[in-house]
């Protein structure tokens, strides 16, 4: 059995495949030296084409996809790609207490009772969390499991491309990386707002310790705003983009159509921080984060704040990033979208 998915090495990029974007960033530097912006890339592209997995619907997304990392001025064909998160099935489990050397040597053995696929049909990656706060005589481990299957398809499409994939890693845990300080103590909620759905991770004590993929996405409040309204769709998304959850724009109608398609979302939400809450007794959410589209949105981080009462912020994946002054200006609009490929830049620390 593999246990690691991948390890990274010398020069590479990220790449964040989304459901209707691709994104691209390449970084200088460390942790301990600082990190540097050296190129980026944006594409918007159709939602169809990323979906398409014949012979001309993958020839179709390799021709946008070099034309990206062409234009942003990539200089290595190594990659680091973001594995969707709901391709990935991640759970905290408690063992007894051990060392590193021994989890290493028994964990193999115990992966088939915690994952919902053969062990043998996978690629199983794990890391130690510390002790269990329900026991001291047990510690936490993360896995993460990806199927074979997709995980040799993407590899198969970027490698026919001529790159080298060097790493793979959940959206999530990328995401992590980008906006968590592992300096604060206190638990803190992420949410990552996508097309379709929504990646929610909640991070303590220098670890994720709950990663959600949730029903819900900026595509779906679009669509249920026009649905509402009885107007367009691409209409509900400029209008949402533009004017957002505002109550006083357009006589409040934007916000109570969105309100209304949002209802499901905020109550896998709130089961998110209440099973966070039951497993880890007395560690109060202090803060959220949000990026992506809950970052875009006009007032959707307020509204969010205003649903499940913890203080709420619009995330800055570039907050510890050197950006020169002519790419600070061109991703303005949408430097929240680029957590995943900037927490997959970052690995560079991780290897």
């Amino acid at each position: 059995m593999k246990v690691k998915l991948s390890k990274g090495l010398g020069e590479f990029f990220a790449l964040d495949i989304g459901t209707k974007n691709i994104r691209v960033v390449q970084l200088s530097g460390s942790v301990g030296r600082g990190w540097e912006l050296k190129h980026y890339g944006y594409a918007e592209v159709e939602r169809g084409m990323l979906l398409d997995d014949s012979d001309i619907g993958r020839e179709k997304f390799g021709e946008v996809l070099k034309q990206v990392i062409m234009k942003a001025g990539i200089d290595t064909d190594n990659v680091a790609i973001g594995i969707p998160s709901n391709k990935v099935f991640t759970t905290v489990v408690d063992v007894p207490n051990q060392s590193s050397d021994e989890l290493k040597k028994t964990i193999k053995y115990q992966i088939d009772q915690y994952i919902p696929m053969n062990v043998a049909d996978a690629k199983v990656d794990y890391v130690s969390l510390g002790v269990s706060p329900r026991n001291n005589t047990t510690m936490e481990v993360m896995l993460a499991s990806v199927s074979n299957e997709y995980s040799e398809n993407r590899l198969e499409l970027l490698e026919n491309l001529g790159y080298n994939v060097i790493a793979m890693e959940s959206d999530s845990l990328a995401m992590a990386r980008a906006i968590f300080s592992p300096d604060v103590p206190d638990a803190v909620l992420g949410i990552d707002m996508g097309e379709s759905s929504t990646d929610v991770v909640i991070y303590y004590n220098k670890a994720p310790r709950i990663i959600r993929t949730i029903p819900g996405g900026f595509g779906q409040v679009a669509k249920g705003i026009a649905s509402q309204l009885g107007i367009r769709e691409d209409q509900a998304r400029q209008f949402l983009l533009k004017f957002g959850l505002v109550q006083d724009k357009l006589e409040g109608q934007i916000f109570k159509a969105a309100d209304g398609a949002m209802v499901q979302f905020f109550t896998e939400l709130k089961k998110t921080i209440n099973f966070f809450q039951m497993r880890y007794t007395n560690v109060p959410i202090k803060s959220a984060i949000t990026t992506g589209f809950a970052g875009t949105v006009p007032f959707m981080t307020e509204y969010i704040e205003m649903q499940v009462s913890i203080p709420t912020t619009i995330g800055n994946p570039w907050h510890d990033i050197k950006v020169n002054e002519t790419m600070q200006q061109q991703l303005l609009p949408i430097a929240s979208e680029f957590a995943v490929a900037v927490g997959l830049a970052k690995r560079r620390s991780d290897v």
